[in-house]
C-alpha cells in the first residue's frame, strides 16, 4: 500500500513539473529561448513542450512532426539545414519560428536557410517572396499606381504577433538586381524579426499596408530599393549591406488616411556599409528616393560608410518629391558617408532637430493599429534591443596616427623591402583585434591600424625617404596626395588574401620563425594546446599537432624551455577531443561547400569562365563566400586566418568595408571559425562539439486544400499569378532604369523559375502556408 502511495505521489509530482515548465516558458526570456534552440538529442528539450512543434527536413530522431516549414500553432522549431520553399503565414494568433542554433545571440551563426529564387515578371511582386505574412492573398499584393493594390475594406487583420529568431531568408534569383525579388513580404500583420538575415538584390524587404514590423540584431542585404512598402518598419541594431547601388536603400509609399499616420521606414542605431571590399561604389549610393509623394524615411544615429552619396537622398524620375509631403530625413548620423557640406546643399535631404526627431523617436510613437491609435508594442521583443554606442572613429576615418614606423614593425632603418613586407604581415596577423581579450580589443584595434600605417610609409620608397629625412609621418605623406583610407583598403585586398597568405605559409611553416613563435606560445601559456593554436600563425590541430609536439619535446630535452605538467600528462581523451572537434569543423565546412555549390573553390580547381561566374565573383556571391570562409580557409589555413581572410580579403564575409574597420565589423562573418578564448583557459574546459549539417533540401509536395477557421491552419497553398496579368506594377520602371540587363534576362525567367521551383508551368510556386 505504501509503495502504491509513493508511486502515485511521484506521478503527481511529474505532472506538476510538466505543467509548471509549460506555463512558465516565455518567448521573451532569453534563457528559455536559448535552451529550446540548442542542438540536443531531444530537440524539444528546454522548449514549451505543449506548444512547440519541431520541423526537420529529414525527419530524424522520431521527434519531428513536419518535414517542411509547414503550419502548426504557436512555436515552430526548425532544424538546421537549407529549405527550398516559399513560406506563407496566414494564422492570426501569435506564431513564432525559431531556427536551431548553438548561438542564438549571433545572426552570423544561423544554421537555418529558407531559400527561393523568383523575380516579378508580369505578375505582382508578392509572388516572388520567400516568406509572406498576410491574412489573404489580396492583402499581400503590391499593386501599381500611387496607392497600390486596393485591398478590400473587409479584409481582416492577420497575425497579431509573428516572430522569427535565427533564420536566414534568401531570394537568390540572380546575383544582381534583375527585378523585384522579395525575401520578406508582410502586410496586415505585426512582425518581429530578431537575429534574422534577409538576402536579395532588389526589393528585399516589403512592408505592406497596415503592417507594423520591427527588426533587431539582423542583417539586410540588397542593391535597389531594398526597404520598400506602405506600412511602418523600425530597424535597429542591424547591419545593412550594400551589394551595389541602384535606386536607393529605401523607397516608400505613404497613404492618405482620415487620421494622422506615421507610416514609413525608420533605421536607427544601425550600420550601413558595402557588402565587400571589391565593390567600387564610393559616394554612389543614395539613402532613398520617394516611391510616391508621401514617402517617409528616417536614418537616425546610424553609421554610414563611404558608399553613401554626399547629398544623401535623391528624387525619383520622373519627379515625385514634394517638399510639404515627402520626408527624407536624417538625425545625428555619422561616419565617412555623412557629408555635412553635401547634405547642406541637398534638395531632398532634411536634418531633423531634437524636437523634430522626438515625434518619431520610439516604436511606440510610430506603430499604429488599423484604426490609427498609437502605442501598441506589446508584441515587440524589446529584450533584444540594446542601443548601439556611437562607433569610435578609426584612423581610416581621420588623419593617420603619428608613429615611428620602424618601431611599430620592429625594424632597423636599414631593413630591406622583403624584410618590411614580412614584418608587416607578421605584425598584422599578430595584432588582429579578434585575437585579443574583450578588455584589450580597443588597444589591439589601435595597434592593428598603426601597423598598417607603418607599412604605408615604409613600403613606398619616396614616402620612406621623406620620413627618414624629416622624421614626420605627416610630412612623408603630404606631398603625394596620399589617401590613408584608400591605402588601408587596398593593402588588405592586396596583401591579406588567400593567395598571399598561402605564399607566406610556404616560407613560414617549418621555419625557425615558426619554431620561435611556437616555443614562445608554449612558455607563455604553460603548455596549453588551445592557446598555442590561437597564437601561432597558420596553425591547425589536424595538420600540425605531431610536428609541434616533436618541436616542443626536443626543446624540453635540450633545456630550451620548461616542461609543463599539462603538456606532458595530457590525457588521450583530451587530445582525441581536440582532434575530433577540428575534423568535425573540416567536415562541416566541406559539407556546406558542397551544398552551396562551391566545391571547385574548395578543391582549388580551375575557375569558371562563364559570364555568370564572373559576375558572381565581382559581386561577392554569398554562397561561394560562405564556402570559402567555412571550407577552404578552415581546412587549409587555420581558423584564425580564415577569420581574417573573411574580413580583410577581396570579399568580406560580414560585408565590412576595409576603409572603415571596426570591432563590430570584425565580429560578423558567415561562420565563426575562431576558437572561444574564455572557454580555453585550460585543456579540460568543455566545449560543445559542432554537429554535422543534415541534408536539408525540401522536396515539393502535392497541392493540398484544407479549409481554415479563425485559429486553424492551411497546410499548403499554391499561388498563381494568372489573375494578375493585367497588373502594371510601377516597379518595372525601376527595373528598366536601374538594371539595363533585366529585359534580356526576363525572356528566360520561366525557364529559370521552373529549374529552381517544383511544379509545372501552371504551378509556379510552392508556398508553405501557416
Amino acid at each position: 500500500m505504501a509503495r502504491r502511495i509513493v508511486s502515485v505521489l511521484l506521478l503527481l509530482l511529474s505532472i506538476l513539473h510538466l505543467v509548471a515548465a509549460t506555463t512558465s516558458w516565455n518567448i521573451n526570456n532569453e534563457k528559455h529561448r536559448k535552451s529550446c534552440q540548442a542542438h540536443t538529442k531531444n530537440p524539444l528539450e528546454g522548449c514549451d513542450v505543449k506548444r512547440t512543434k519541431f520541423v526537420d527536413p529529414v525527419g530524424a530522431g522520431g521527434n519531428s512532426t513536419f518535414k517542411t516549414v509547414q503550419s502548426d500553432t504557436y512555436i515552430i522549431l526548425i532544424a538546421s539545414g537549407n529549405y527550398t520553399e516559399q513560406v506563407n503565414v496566414t494564422r492570426r494568433g501569435p506564431t513564432y519560428l525559431l531556427g536551431q542554433t548553438s548561438n542564438p545571440l549571433n545572426q552570423s551563426a544561423n544554421t537555418v536557410n529558407i531559400i527561393w529564387a523568383a523575380v516579378a515578371g508580369t505578375g505582382d511582386n508578392a509572388y516572388t517572396s520567400t516568406l509572406t505574412v498576410a491574412p489573404t492573398l489580396n492583402a499581400s499584393l503590391t499593386g501599381s499606381g500611387t496607392t497600390g493594390f486596393a485591398v478590400p475594406a473587409d479584409t481582416p487583420f492577420g497575425c497579431t504577433d509573428f516572430r522569427t529568431y535565427n533564420l536566414n531568408l534568401i531570394n537568390d534569383f540572380a546575383p544582381y538586381s534583375d527585378g523585384p525579388s522579395l525575401a520578406l513580404s508582410i502586410s496586415y500583420a505585426n512582425g518581429g524579426f530578431y537575429y534574422t538575415g534577409f538576402y536579395s538584390y532588389q526589393d528585399t524587404i516589403y512592408v505592406g499596408k497596415l503592417s507594423n514590423s520591427y527588426m533587431a540584431k539582423s542583417v539586410v542585404a540588397g542593391q535597389t530599393d531594398f526597404f520598400y512598402g506602405f506600412g511602418t518598419l523600425w530597424v535597429t541594431d542591424t547591419q545593412i549591406l550594400l551589394r551595389s547601388c541602384g535606386g536607393g536603400i529605401t523607397a516608400w509609399k505613404g497613404t492618405n488616411t482620415t487620421f494622422v499616420n506615421k507610416y514609413g521606414v525608420y533605421i536607427v542605431d544601425s550600420t550601413v556599409q558595402k557588402a565587400n571590399s571589391s565593390l567600387s561604389i564610393t559616394g554612389k549610393c543614395p539613402l532613398g528616393r520617394p516611391w510616391n509623394a508621401q514617402m517617409r524615411a528616417v536614418f537616425a544615429r546610424t553609421y554610414l560608410d563611404s558608399s553613401i552619396l554626399s547629398t544623401g537622398y535623391i528624387d525619383w524620375a520622373p519627379s515625385r518629391y514634394t517638399p510639404n509631403s515627402t520626408l527624407q530625413a536624417e538625425y545625428k548620423n555619422y561616419g565617412p558617408g555623412y557629408n555635412e557640406t553635401g547634405r547642406a546643399i541637398s534638395l531632398y535631404d532634411v536634418q531633423l532637430t531634437d524636437a523634430q526627431w522626438s515625434a518619431y523617436s520610439s516604436p511606440a510613437k510610430v506603430f499604429q493599429k488599423p484604426t490609427g491609435e498609437f502605442g501598441d508594442v506589446s508584441w515587440v521583443d524589446f529584450s533584444q534591443h540594446t542601443r548601439m554606442a556611437p562607433r569610435k572613429k578609426d584612423v581610416a576615418d581621420e588623419e593617420p596616427p603619428s608613429i615611428n614606423p620602424y618601431e611599430v614593425l620592429g625594424l632597423e632603418k636599414t631593413a630591406s623591402e622583403d624584410e618590411i613586407k614580412r614584418a608587416y604581415r607578421k605584425a598584422a596577423l599578430r595584432h588582429h583585434p579578434d585575437k585579443a581579450a574583450e578588455h584589450l580589443k580597443e588597444e589591439s584595434h589601435t595597434k592593428f591600424q598603426e601597423v598598417a600605417f607603418a607599412y604605408a610609409v615604409l613600403s613606398d620608397p619616396s614616402r620612406r625617404k621623406r620620413y627618414d629625412r624629416t622624421g614626420s609621418t605627416s610630412e612623408s605623406i603630404g606631398a603625394d596626395g596620399f589617401s590613408w583610407s584608400d591605402f588601408y583598403g587596398e593593402q588588405f585586398r592586396d596583401i591579406i588574401t588567400t593567395d598571399s597568405i598561402e605564399q607566406f605559409a610556404k616560407t613560414y611553416k617549418g621555419s625557425e620563425e615558426e619554431k620561435d613563435d611556437l616555443l614562445s606560445a608554449y612558455e607563455k601559456y604553460e603548455g596549453k594546446w588551445n592557446k598555442m593554436y590561437e597564437v601561432v600563425m597558420l596553425s591547425d590541430p589536424v595538420d600540425d599537432e605531431e610536428r609541434f609536439r616533436k618541436i616542443i619535446e626536443e626543446a624540453i630535452e635540450k633545456g630550451e624551455v620548461k616542461e609543463y605538467e599539462i603538456f606532458r600528462k595530457e590525457s588521450k581523451a583530451s587530445k582525441a577531443k581536440r582532434m575530433k572537434k577540428a575534423r568535425a569543423e573540416e567536415g562541416e565546412a566541406a559539407e556546406l561547400a558542397k551544398k552551396l555549390g562551391a566545391s571547385k573553390m574548395l578543391d582549388g580547381t580551375k575557375e569558371e569562365k562563364s559570364k555568370a561566374a564572373k559576375k558572381r565573383k565581382a559581386e561577392g556571391h554569398m554562397n561561394d563566400l560562405a564556402a570559402i570562409i567555412q571550407s577552404r580557409q578552415a581546412s587549409r589555413m587555420g581558423a584564425m586566418i580564415a577569420h581574417m581572410e573573411s574580413k580583410y580579403g577581396a570579399v568580406d564575409a560580414d560585408g565590412s568595408d576595409p576603409d572603415e574597420p571596426s570591432e563590430e565589423a570584425f565580429q560578423k562573418t558567415r561562420k565563426r571559425m575562431s576558437r572561444a578564448k574564455a572557454s580555453n583557459d585550460s585543456e579540460e574546459d568543455e566545449e560543445e562539439e559542432p554537429k554535422p549539417k543534415r541534408k536539408s533540401r525540401a522536396k515539393s509536395s502535392k497541392k493540398k486544400h484544407v479549409e481554415e477557421s479563425d485559429d486553424e491552419v492551411i497546410d499548403l497553398e499554391i499561388k498563381s499569378d494568372v489573375d494578375m496579368d493585367n497588373e502594371d506594377d510601377d516597379d518595372e520602371e525601376d527595373e528598366e532604369e536601374e538594371a539595363p540587363s533585366a529585359k534580356k534576362k526576363k525572356k528566360s525567367v520561366p525557364a529559370k523559375k521552373s529549374k529552381k521551383a517544383a511544379g509545372t508551368a501552371t504551378r509556379k510556386s510552392k508556398r508553405t502556408k501557416t
